[in-house]
């Protein structure tokens, strides 16, 4: 009993590692007409729950990558209210918001996660 008690707690400690991120960003090799592709996929999913020119967001990353200055770009250029780089400590209002472009282990798809205050797309 002992034995599958540790098998399962090492299953859900691998599963709770697999789905952790460290960091926010773009860790993915896509091409930049991929990625801007997935900007405006990205965008188009923003305005089906977020009224654009009602919403500001506070991108707590830098975008320093292609997809994140083009997703900022294009969410300003839809009339959304960016402020990019925002501190916690500040106290602005708006939605935070990070991202993370990755390629999941074993696939050849790239997946792009949306985190949007406490909600989580992907």
């Amino acid at each position: 009993m002992k034995i599958f008690q540790a098998i399962m707690m090492l299953l859900v400690l691998a599963v709770l590692n697999g789905c952790h991120h460290a960091d926010y960003g773009n860790f993915s090799e896509a091409s930049i007409p991929v990625q801007d592709a997935m900007a405006q996929d990205a965008v188009q999913i923003l305005k089906a729950y977020y009224p654009p020119a009602k919403t500001t967001w506070l991108l707590r990353q830098k975008t320093h990558d292609g997809f994140g200055k083009h997703l900022v770009y294009l969410m300003r250029l839809q009339g959304y209210s960016v402020t990019e780089y925002a501190t916690k400590s500040s106290n602005q209002q708006g939605i935070s918001f990070f991202y993370i472009l990755d390629r999941p282990v074993k696939t050849h798809l790239t997946r792009i996660t949306l985190t949007l205050g406490n909600t989580l797309l992907s």
